[in-house]
Parts: C-alpha cells; sequence; structure tokens
C-alpha cells in the first residue's frame, strides 16, 4: 500500500510541474478546471494516506498492549489515539540508552526493550539446543517485550520550543526522532 502511495504522490507531483508549465505559458481554456482537479486528486491521495496511517498506528498499538509487561496501572484506551511512534538514544552518564517512545493525545510513553538473557536457552537432556517451532517464523521475528519506563501527560506540558541544529526555532515535526532532536520539554 505504501508503494502504491508513493507512487501517487510521485505521479500527482510531476502532473502539478507539468500543468503549471503548460497552463502558466498559455491562455487555455480549461484552465481552472484542470487546477479543481488537480486539488481534487490531492485531497484523495492525503485521504488514502492518512487512512493508512491511522491502521498501521492501530496495528501498533495492539502490538504495544501485548508487549509491555507491566502497565503500571495504566490503561492503554485512555490514552487516546497514537500519533508518532519511534526509537531515540538518550546518554547519560557516558551510556546510550535506547528507548522506544510512543506519543499518544493525551500522553507520551517511554519504554525499554527487555533483552532475555542468554541463559534461557533451553537445552534437552542430550545437550542439544530444542529447535525453534517452524510455525511461528513465518509469522516475522517475534519482538521482545518492554519496559514501561516513563510516562509524561501532555496536560502537564508547560512548554514546548522548537530547536534546530544550531539554536534556531522551527516546527519539523515529521518522526518521532524529528521530535526528540528538535523539541525540548518542560
Amino acid at each position: 500500500m505504501r508503494t502504491f502511495l508513493s507512487v501517487c504522490k510521485r505521479v500527482l507531483t510531476v502532473i502539478s510541474q507539468k500543468l503549471s508549465e503548460t497552463v502558466a505559458s498559455t491562455d487555455y481554456a480549461y484552465k481552472a478546471e484542470l487546477a479543481d482537479g488537480l486539488e481534487v486528486a490531492k485531497r484523495i491521495a492525503e485521504k488514502v494516506n492518512e487512512t493508512l496511517r491511522q491502521h498501521t498506528n492501530h496495528g501498533i498499538v495492539q502490538e504495544l498492549e501485548s508487549r509491555v509487561k507491566d502497565w503500571k496501572g495504566h490503561h492503554i484506551n485512555d490514552f487516546g489515539k497514537l500519533l508518532l511512534d519511534g526509537q531515540f538514544t538518550v546518554t547519560k552518564a557516558d551510556m546510550d540508552r535506547d528507548y522506544e517512545v510512543y506519543l499518544f493525545e493525551k500522553m507520551i510513553l517511554c519504554c525499554k526493550e527487555v533483552i532475555p538473557d542468554k541463559k534461557d536457552k533451553k537445552n534437552n537432556k542430550s545437550g542439544s539446543i530444542l529447535k525453534k517451532d517452524r510455525s511461528s517464523q513465518s509469522m516475522g521475528p517475534k519482538k521482545n517485550l518492554l519496559n514501561l519506563k516513563g510516562r509524561i501527560y501532555v496536560n502537564n506540558l508547560t512548554h514546548i520550543q522548537g530547536v534546530g541544529a544550531e539554536g534556531e526555532q522551527t516546527a519539523s515535526r515529521a518522526s518521532f526522532a524529528t521530535l526528540a532532536e528538535h523539541y525540548t520539554f518542560s
């Protein structure tokens, strides 16, 4: 589906450029109709993209719900819609820590992946390692559990300031990585 949307977006961009070049240089009788048609096509592509994003986010929320070991009394349905998700690294005391972050309408969740111990591999009596169930391999790699490490209620945020690479203010919100790099929360 993503491929369809990216192709659709590229086609609309090319058509828009060609239309602008062709129509701007001439007195084309149907200039307004072509411009209206292009706007309709763009709105359709945006709606399809938004629907796909919502569907993808729904799947991410379901996966998150099953991966978190202890919700610490919180209910995922109370967080609102998922807006962004991603990973970022926090450096503390010269150690990098990777977190999976989820921005909901009402809360920001920070989770850390639980890495299973290497000792957990089960050996049978003969010393050979038990073979994996082949049926689970067809569903893709199994993701590790998550520990809920932090949460920020969005209504407790008092100030969000965009800061770019050189300190200038910015409004970029393309992904959570961008959000984590360009915004400071207080």
